[in-house]
């Protein structure tokens, strides 16, 4: 699997670090395998950092970041306010991390704030920043 995901349950933080190359049919396997993984560890929502700076070539078509981005929000709990850092690494994924955040916000079941930063040290200051 090209994601790694490390858990912190103190802090209660998900950071996915993705290694390899993305196309529509890893991202959604990868995605469906991380969310059966999450629900079994995680009893609560966690915030979550997801890292593609490290990634290779990126393809994935548009109807790939809406599914994704559904089946990020139907995860969600009413009621309960996560976050979630997208560190694009280059300009093409902090386009592509800005398409799912705008996915993201247009269902009504999303409890999950999304921002996409170039590097990790500003997606780390803003996931431990005061929250509005």
């Amino acid at each position: 699997m090209p994601a790694e995901h490390k858990i912190d349950h103190q802090q209660k933080i998900v950071i996915t670090i993705w290694c390899g190359d993305a196309d529509d049919l890893e991202l959604v396997s990868t995605f469906s395998k991380y969310l059966q993984s999450i629900i079994n560890q995680c009893p609560v929502p966690y915030d979550e950092i997801l890292d593609f700076s490290e990634a290779g070539t990126i393809k994935a078509s548009n109807s790939c970041i809406k599914t994704l981005a559904r089946m990020a929000a139907a995860r969600d709990v009413e009621g309960v306010r996560t976050r979630l850092a997208i560190v694009a690494g280059r300009k093409f994924a902090f386009g592509l991390g800005r398409m799912y955040a705008s996915y993201r916000d247009l269902y009504s079941e999303n409890g999950k704030e999304v921002r996409i930063f170039l590097n990790c040290s500003d997606a780390m200051e803003w996931m431990n920043s005061n929250r509005d």
